[in-house]
């Protein structure tokens, strides 16, 4: 029993660092996309530092635009994946017919669908 434990956390740890480089790989690309953006309109930026723009204008403008993709990548990535989840059963289903195989076999896992119940919880530290 005591190895089963320790599989059970060697999983969870190898998740957890999986799941933290992706996060890594996202937050890199987004920082570089900015960095293109904005080699891509320096012409641009000299012409509104030329009509009197201060560098923290053009700043705060690269801010606000990186502050928008990221919302936004935020909102399309939780729809996604929530739709994801919700249709998950049905994904591994059509996958398996088309595919002729089963992704879960009953013969060595427990179970023969995917489960999948999305909770929406509110946090504990909002509003105190």
């Amino acid at each position: 029993m005591g190895t089963l434990f320790q599989a059970m956390r060697m999983e969870k740890v190898v998740v957890s660092l999986l799941l933290s480089v992706v996060i890594a790989v996202a937050a890199f690309n987004i920082v570089a996309s900015l960095v293109l953006m904005v080699s891509d309109k320096r012409k641009d930026i000299a012409v509104i530092r030329t009509l009197g723009a201060t560098s923290g204008t053009v700043m705060r403008i690269f801010m606000v635009q990186g502050l928008a993709v990221g919302s936004i990548g935020i909102l399309a990535g939780t729809i996604l994946g929530c739709l994801l989840a919700y249709f998950i059963g049905d994904i591994v289903s059509f996958i398996e017919t088309v595919a002729g195989v089963y992704i879960f076999d009953p013969t060595v896992y427990l179970i023969s669908a995917l489960p999948s119940k999305i909770l929406a919880q509110r946090s504990r530290y909002s509003g105190g």
